[in-house]
């Protein structure tokens, strides 16, 4: 018998208890099914067979050249399978499973469900997803959202959640402009979490750290720790803010807000423990989360203090004479200046190691000295890093005329570097203009879908704000990935020869709507003939209405490739 498209996944089947088939639903249907039998706290294996079954089930549904012939097969293992006897799957599905929602509520948010292991709470997840009432869109959307939020709010107990809700709503495919805001949180807590998942082996003092910062402020003897490690702590919040910000997130505030307490107390200290303190600052940045110190250190510094403290005893007791006292007392004074001289903080005019935030970086080469040195960093920050001179002398070599001669221009007026980069940015800004009216139509095209996701981003946050945009009285808070694709935008059309266009005034734009366009803008609207007409001609209904009637209009331009889409494009931007 040849192994068929199935062949290599029989297994998968035999699982889940279920012929095969493209049906997503039935898939998890039987998964559900299988999953109410186990207990995953106790029998993890068993857990993980039944979901790698599921995944690869779905991989197999999503195959089409893999489902070529599936019924044929199906007969030649098991006739019985296809008998037509058996009972058609019924017409509506069966009540929603509320409990199996609030039992995932409770394992997140109640402390008495504390003692659940993350098996329990990824399998208590696919059995919400794996619920037939699942194949209900509007309460497939309400479960997204709730899920979603739940995620958020959770983390970190709602790890294992991760990757069967990123798996089963396919957030990751998610064009990067236009995820909801709780998905990127999402996306980025997912990789975030491996940096946690990763961490004892990089450093267990961290680790250690880490814990302590989810668990309740120190008391008592825990804290007169914070005078050791302090520093360490510091550095690690300082690290988790600027590079993991979800693990920030997911920290206990009562602990952060202590150790940030202690931390700040430490720093105003006067000499010398401020000193010890400042140098042990330094050599935590320096050292970076891959380096935490051994733990004689903790023994070295409480000998710093305490040494001295028991000289001094030592000096003052009756058998000593007075000038041997003074020779001690001098012995000290030497040996602990020297040791502060030789630890002294480092200035800030010395270049820091990478990581240490308190040390200021070597200063910028000076503007004016090279032409090409400066183009190169103008056109780095301008198009992202994605034009330098070399490649805009060959492939746009007016406008690489045109910024040498304002380079040449300022340089003989003495304008202050900002200006003349402030100038600079303006003008290769200014390409992207003339390439959305002149150029290559796939620029104007991608230009067209970044304003679109700025308007659906406004949209959800408040419909008044999408039309203000709309009608620029308004500018929309935006995450940094849309600048970052601006500025490629950019890049493109200094590349396609585009020089600057000249700016123009603003105001309300006119231009003509193919019959088909506006059609099929209306269609994609969801709205009826009269809201839809009144939102987008004379900008008048909820606003709502007016946002999707813009949005619909710049989808129907962009799925038309022809003249017509292109040339409403070229007219709108």
């Amino acid at each position: 018998m040849s192994a068929g498209p199935w062949g290599e996944q029989q297994d998968v089947w035999t699982i889940l208890d279920l012929a095969p088939t493209d049906d997503r639903s039935a898939i998890r249907r039987a998964y559900a099914k299988k999953l109410r039998a186990i207990d995953a706290d106790h029998d993890a294996a068993a857990f993980m067979a039944l979901r790698e079954a599921r995944d690869g089930a779905l991989a197999l549904a999503d195959d089409a050249e893999a489902l070529e012939g599936a019924d044929t097969l199906v007969a030649e293992r098991d006739p019985g399978l296809l008998d037509e006897s058996d009972p058609a799957p019924e017409s509506a599905p069966p009540p929603f499973d509320l409990a199996a929602l609030q039992r995932l509520h409770a394992m997140l948010f109640d402390p008495a469900e504390a003692h659940t292991g993350p098996e329990a709470i990824a399998a208590q997840l696919e059995m919400v997803l794996g619920d037939p009432y699942m194949a209900n869109l509007d309460h497939a959307v309400a479960m997204e959202a709730t899920i979603a939020e739940w995620i958020a709010q959770g983390s970190p107990r709602s790890d294992p959640m991760l990757d069967p809700a990123i798996g089963y709503f396919r957030w990751d495919r998610f064009d990067e402009l236009d995820r909801p805001p709780v998905v990127d949180w999402i996306l980025r807590r997912r990789e975030d979490r491996l940096f946690e998942l990763g961490l004892p082996v990089r450093s267990a003092g961290y680790t250690r750290l880490l814990e302590r910062l989810r668990g309740d402020p120190p008391k008592r003897w825990r804290a007169l720790t914070a005078w050791y490690l302090g520093p360490r702590m510091e550095y690690l919040l300082g690290y988790l803010q600027t590079y993991h910000p979800t693990s920030f997130d997911s920290l206990n505030d009562g602990a952060v807000r202590w150790w940030m307490h202690r931390i700040e107390a430490q720093q105003s200290w006067r000499f010398p423990l401020g000193s010890i303190y400042e140098r042990r600052r330094r050599v935590a940045w320096a050292r970076g989360i891959d380096e935490f110190p051994a733990g004689n250190e903790f023994a070295l510094y409480w000998a710093i203090l305490v040494v001295p403290q028991v000289f001094v005893w030592f000096l003052l007791r009756r058998r000593h004479t007075q000038t041997e006292r003074i020779v001690g007392f001098v012995y000290l004074a030497v040996v602990t200046g020297a040791f502060f001289l030789t630890n002294a903080p480092a200035s800030r005019s010395q270049p820091g190691r990478a990581g240490n935030d308190q040390t200021t970086i070597a200063a910028e080469p000076p503007y004016f000295q090279s032409v090409n040195a400066d183009l190169d960093r103008i056109l780095a920050s301008a198009t992202e890093g994605t034009v330098n001179v070399a490649a805009l002398k060959a492939r746009n070599p007016a406008m690489y005329h045109l910024l040498h001669e304002e380079w040449k221009a300022a340089r003989q007026q003495q304008t202050s570097s900002d200006d003349f980069r402030s100038a600079a940015h303006r003008g290769i800004f200014a390409t992207l203009r003339s390439a959305r009216k002149t150029g290559d139509p796939k620029i104007v095209r991608d230009y067209a879908k970044w304003y679109e996701s700025q308007l659906r981003w406004a949209l959800r946050a408040d419909p008044r704000q999408c039309v203000d945009f709309i009608k620029g009285r308004a500018r929309v808070e935006l995450p940094p990935s849309f600048a970052s694709y601006l500025d490629r935008l950019v890049g493109r059309a200094l590349l396609d020869g585009a020089m600057p266009y000249p700016t123009q005034k603003d105001g309300r734009k006119t231009f003509r709507i193919a019959p088909a366009l506006y059609d099929d803008a209306r269609a994609r609207s969801g709205l009826d003939e009269k809201r839809f007409s009144r939102a987008l001609l004379s900008e008048k209904g909820t606003p709502a209405d007016i946002c999707v009637a813009d949005i619909a209009l710049i989808d129907a331009g962009v799925a038309d490739t022809g003249t017509n889409g292109t040339k409403l494009l070229r007219d709108m931007f």
